[in-house]
């Protein structure tokens, strides 16, 4: 990482020409990439640390809570899993009878979660904040923006 930085800085300077406000300039966008670099390493192994792929870990983020238990935590895992494999369906929405099985799907994946810590209301909230991501990220036909090729 230290040579990356030292690289960047390097070429920076380089098309700064001696100019060290656009230098600076420069050198903060340095900053900023690599600090983006480094987050996104973060989130890719803690998504290998979970067990889980990039999809699977968002949907399990806005599931966990922070005072599960671990086997709660693998509930919660295994309901995300399970949630995702039942919902790739080809335009699904199209329709609302299909965007209403879609909502109804997720509903009933999650209760399956464990009870006490996520009593029915609970559910219900959650199953709106999976829905609305679901809506929101999956366009149907197996496309989705973790999928989507960048031109």
């Amino acid at each position: 990482m230290k040579k990356s930085i030292e690289s960047c800085m390097s070429l920076m300077a380089r098309i700064a020409g001696g100019n060290e406000g656009l230098f600076r300039m420069k050198f903060r966008s340095c900053n900023d990439l690599n600090d983006l670099i480094r987050d996104m390493a973060e989130e890719d192994s803690r998504a290998m640390r979970e067990g889980l792929d990039e999809e699977t870990l968002a949907i399990f983020d806005l599931l966990k809570k922070d005072n599960l238990t671990k086997k709660e935590l693998e509930e919660v895992k295994k309901a995300a899993k399970q949630t995702l494999e039942k919902l790739k369906i080809e335009r699904w929405r199209e329709s609302t009878q299909l965007r209403a099985q879609v909502k109804t799907t997720i509903y009933d994946t999650l209760l399956w979660l464990p009870q006490e810590p996520y009593p029915e209301k609970e559910i219900e909230e959650k199953t709106n904040v999976i829905y609305q991501h679901i809506y929101t990220n999956y366009f149907g036909g197996g496309k989705s923006v973790y999928n989507v090729k960048v031109a």
